[in-house]
């Protein structure tokens, strides 16, 4: 750097580089922190480099939410597909029924459905 010549006379190079021993002496502590880290970290959880399956050693305690997810599903299923094929009660003291979703989507067609915008039909 020092053999740079300048056209200009007012302009300044910098005579020399950061030495090489400042360099290697701040690679050195940060090396030496990352070392000491890393060993502070085993000696506060000693096991933590421990590779091995984490498993519950005791089973959970009840109730049992849901056992059998598969068979409750199932079940959802078969009940929802009975309730809406058939007629029942919603709301007996409102007068609140239920009706087979081909009846009501006949009646729709049939009735329209109140209060819908004419440009919607």
């Amino acid at each position: 750097m020092a053999d740079r010549v300048s056209t200009n006379e007012t302009t300044r190079f910098e005579t020399a580089d950061v030495p090489s021993r400042v360099v290697g002496l701040l690679a050195a502590i940060v090396a030496g922190v990352i070392a000491l880290s890393v060993a502070g970290l085993l000696l506060v959880f000693p096991g933590g480099t421990a590779d091995a399956p984490k498993a519950l050693k005791d089973r959970m305690p009840e109730p049992r939410l849901q056992p059998d997810p598969l068979g409750d599903m199932r079940d959802y299923r078969a009940r929802a597909a009975r309730e809406s094929a058939s007629y029942g009660w919603i709301d007996r003291d409102r007068g609140v029924v239920r009706i087979p979703i081909e009846e009501a989507a006949r009646r729709v067609l049939e009735r329209g459905i109140p209060d819908w915008p004419e440009t919607a039909r």
